[in-house]
């Protein structure tokens, strides 16, 4: 699985764009069993630089289920610190949708058995 990351900025408005990619034939099999993994776009969240943490609203989204895209916008009028925060929220998702995906991975079945009993 790949995460590629897409910045840009246009008239003052910083935008992150997360697209995840080459999901793998055992991840998808792992998602089928258990579920896909999920993350929270939102919560506090603390640029590097000098600049006051911020908070967005909580939002969880499946990383899988036809959300392959995450996207997020930094507005420089709103606030003098929106190339801090947006790369503080694109470092932080990317930690986070790597934390799920290999939370995912440490699954291990313990449930799947076949049982026989002769009467």
């Amino acid at each position: 699985m790949k995460l590629r990351t897409f910045k840009t900025i246009n008239n003052g408005i910083y935008q992150i764009v997360i697209n995840v990619e080459d999901i793998s034939q055992n991840d998808q099999l792992l998602m089928q069993k258990y579920g896909e993994p999920t993350v929270d776009l939102g919560g506090t969240f603390t640029p590097e630089v000098p600049a006051p943490e911020f908070t967005l609203p909580s939002k969880v989204v499946s990383i899988m289920a036809g959300n392959y895209v995450l996207r997020q916008s930094f507005d420089s009028r709103d606030t003098g610190y929106a190339q801090a925060n947006a790369d503080a929220w694109s470092e932080e998702l990317n930690t986070r949708i790597t934390d799920a995906v290999e939370a995912m991975r440490q699954n291990v079945d313990t449930f799947t058995t076949e049982e026989i009993v002769s009467i």
